[in-house]
């Protein structure tokens, strides 16, 4: 900042070494400046304190990472005032992020110190899967299940599966069914699929003489 010195004296001298009317200053501590104007041999002096408020300490608490299509919430604290760069001015927002994505907020305080802070949110993909074709077959017989997919592996409903967390269970259902195929993988992130397992009954076949 700059501190001036009424004008009309002959010379002027400050505290901080600095000769002339006007002195830039930038204090990192509440200082006292000392002025000493002289005049026809004359001297007077004035002083001004200098006072400097800590700047806030912001802070964002959310989610780093999220699943693709999720949306997470971000709590920014420290301040009186907020602004993000989304262009939001409350403490708390909601972001869905499509990608990989850093934001930031300026927190202001009561006496109008600012300060920074930022958050970068992961976005994970979803993993890539298939439930597989819809199968047809008839009352009594099997259908081996062909999904695709790398993961912690839920075939829902679990009902004639003889083993709902195999990639490929078989199924003796005896009633057309729609099987649902949820992968979790390593990050947390499902994808669901489905396919059919059609159940046809034997023609009544008689024969007579």
């Amino acid at each position: 900042i700059t501190i001036k010195a009424q004008s009309g004296a002959n010379s002027y001298t400050w505290s901080n070494g600095h000769i002339g009317q006007n002195t830039n200053v930038e204090p990192t501590l509440t200082t006292t400046y000392i002025v000493t104007a002289e005049l026809n041999g004359c001297t007077a002096t004035d002083d001004i304190v200098v006072v400097v408020f800590d700047n806030p300490v912001p802070s964002i608490n959310g989610d780093n990472e999220i699943c693709l299509g999720d949306s997470t919430l971000l709590r920014a604290s420290g301040g009186r005032d907020y602004i993000w760069n989304t262009g939001a001015s409350e403490d708390v927002i909601v972001v869905s992020p499509t990608t990989t994505t850093k934001y930031y907020v300026t927190v202001s305080d009561v006496n109008g110190c600012s300060a920074k802070d930022s958050i970068i949110i992961t976005v994970n993909s979803l993993p890539i899967i298939d439930a597989g074709s819809d199968i047809s077959v008839c009352n009594g017989e099997h259908a081996v299940l062909q999904g695709i997919g790398t993961g912690d592996i839920l075939w829902s409903p679990p009902l004639f599966l003889d083993d709902f967390t195999k990639i490929n269970p078989i199924s003796t259902t005896t009633l057309t069914t729609t099987y649902y195929l949820k992968v979790t993988d390593i990050n947390g992130c499902s994808s669901t699929d489905s396919m059919v397992v059609y159940v046809f009954d034997y023609p009544d076949l008689k024969l007579t003489n």
